[in-house]
């Protein structure tokens, strides 16, 4: 699947982080990573596709290799501004 958002007003000073887990709240993938020293991704980017994480980290992948049809999952997209405000919102998805 592509996880896809719309940008808030002036996107180019905010920063995303995003999460994946199934409908237990089990983490499937988080970008970027808990080891990175990255605290979130451009602004520029608003989809994300499945296993290709948009930081460059290679070894950032996904915990299981696909979704499963019909399960439901949550995903989730927090926007972060230089002043470390912060919103977030959750989608519910099921391939």
């Amino acid at each position: 699947p592509t996880f896809t958002w719309t940008d808030p007003a002036s996107p180019s000073s905010y920063t995303y982080q995003f999460y994946l887990s199934d409908n237990n709240g089990n983490q499937i993938w988080q970008i970027p990573s808990n080891n990175s020293k990255s605290n979130g991704f451009s602004s520029s980017i608003t989809s994300i596709t499945w296993y290709a994480d948009p930081t460059g980290d290679s070894s950032n992948t996904p915990t299981i290799p696909m979704l499963n049809l019909n399960t439901p999952y949550n995903w989730q997209i927090q926007a972060q501004d230089s002043s470390g405000n912060s919103a977030q919102t959750q989608v519910d998805y099921i391939p």
